[in-house]
């Protein structure tokens, strides 16, 4: 078994880690545990009173989201990870391109786990201005 300023050294760059910075990375840590919990008890409190999961699928988001903009075409998908039920399905990853995460963020939709559906691609999310990110005509430009 390692020790936490075993696994924290290389990160650090240290020989040494303080002991303030393991407790600062521990009381992080606990957090992001805690918060994590919090997030899964949540969503089975929301099973349990019959609200139905794809309230929160990216498919769901998406299309209720779609007239909402970024600065970063990218976060109009990135933003609604966080309240995705499966929000590992994208991954948040700035060096891809835009084109990247709408194909891959369309392909999770339609495989969705709340089951399989090409809803996503038979709405149109096409704005009046040419898009700069040669979308494929199947991709709805988010």
């Amino acid at each position: 078994m390692f020790s936490r300023s075993e696994v924290m050294q290389p990160f650090l760059g240290h020989s040494t880690v303080s002991g303030n910075v393991m407790e600062d990375l521990g009381v992080t840590i606990g957090k992001v545990h805690a918060l994590t919990l919090l997030r899964s008890h949540a969503q089975k409190c929301e099973s349990l009173m019959g609200f139905a999961h794809d309230d929160t699928s990216l498919r769901s988001l998406a299309t209720d989201n779609v007239d909402r903009s970024a600065t970063d075409p990218r976060d109009t998908i990135f933003a609604l990870l966080g309240l995705s039920s499966y929000p590992e399905s994208v991954t948040v990853d700035y060096s891809k391109s835009v084109r990247d995460i709408y194909v891959k963020a369309t392909r999770e939709m339609i495989i969705d786990t709340t089951g399989p559906s090409l809803n996503i691609i038979c709405t149109t999310y096409r704005s009046d201005r040419p898009s700069d990110h040669d979308l494929p005509s199947w991709i709805p430009d988010f």
